[in-house]
């Protein structure tokens, strides 16, 4: 994991100070940074309007800086400006920590996946790959339906579908076989019943939809990794580095009244960080920019 600078923590900062109501600019402005004195500052001050003194100070230094001193400077101006509140930070995001733990586990798993299919005979990566691929999206399809089951809201409407399905699905597939003849579903090609239980069994435990991380987008740059390290590159597609899709979302600075257009989205790596980067920047209570991040953005 790359480190953050201290212009990277103030971003954040900036963004959630943003999102909780605070002003950084304008006449309403109460956020100040180190203009507000020249002799002692803070990095941030914030500062309720009408208030004489500042409310709270707060520190930001990059990673790996030292968290202890930086408090204490942000401790030695509140003691000066009569700020009851002191603040530090280098880092911190209980989030990002638990995506990562998430992201180790992913990775143990494909990797188990990968040896696996290439134990069974699929030699070539993109073979390996779209099979996988079909075992993701079935794992995460059940995930949705299993929410849908507990969601007692629903849970008339999923009585109906369940009765009625039956028929349904047997009209569709009467349908497709006229049209298409006997071939509706591509067959799997992994050889063993076997492999595909150890593989499903391996994969039951993680929970996919409820973890902060592009599934499908670090599926594919495994594989591809996979099979660049065998000198075969073999997926036919090329994916935009991670640190370089934080890079563009972070330099476009996407706003919820936007629309953002990627037209060689791949696993839609870069569309799915916008997404990502307007929702933490959005107030939970704004209805209006919430439906439009959903529907309008991406």
């Amino acid at each position: 994991m790359s480190k953050l600078t201290e212009a990277d923590i103030r971003m954040e900062i900036d963004a959630d100070l943003k999102n909780k109501g605070w002003r950084l600019v304008g006449k309403k402005k109460n956020v100040f940074g180190e203009e507000y004195s020249s002799q002692t500052f803070a990095d941030y001050i914030l500062k309720p309007k009408n208030w004489v003194d500042p409310l709270i100070a707060i520190e930001a230094k990059r990673t790996g800086q030292n968290l202890e001193n930086a408090l204490e400077q942000a401790k030695n101006y509140a003691r000066k400006r009569n700020s009851p509140i002191a603040y530090a930070i280098n880092e911190y995001n209980p989030r990002k920590i638990i995506a990562i733990k998430d992201r180790e586990k992913l990775i143990e798993f494909f990797s188990f996946a990968n040896n696996q299919l290439r134990d069974d005979g699929l030699t070539e990566g993109h073979e390996r790959f779209s099979e996988f691929c079909s075992i993701l999206f079935l794992k995460i399809l059940s995930e949705q339906e299993e929410k849908e089951r507990k969601d007692k809201r629903r849970s008339e409407n999923y009585v109906n579908s369940a009765l009625n399905c039956g028929q349904h699905k047997k009209d569709k597939f009467c349908c497709f076989q006229s049209k298409y003849g006997e071939d509706i579903f591509q067959r799997l090609q992994i050889n063993s019943p076997a492999t595909l239980k150890r593989i499903i069994d391996k994969l039951t435990p993680l929970q996919l939809v409820s973890i902060d991380i592009d599934v499908k987008g670090e599926a594919f740059e495994y594989f591809l990794k996979e099979a660049i390290k065998g000198q075969k590159k073999d997926l036919g597609q090329y994916f935009t580095p991670r640190h370089i899709v934080n890079f563009l979302v972070r330099l476009a600075d996407p706003k919820p009244h936007e629309t953002v257009y990627d037209p060689f989205c791949g696993t839609g790596g870069i569309l799915i960080k916008v997404f990502n980067y307007i929702a933490e920047r959005i107030p939970k209570n704004d209805a209006k920019k919430w439906y439009n991040l959903k529907e309008k953005t991406v």
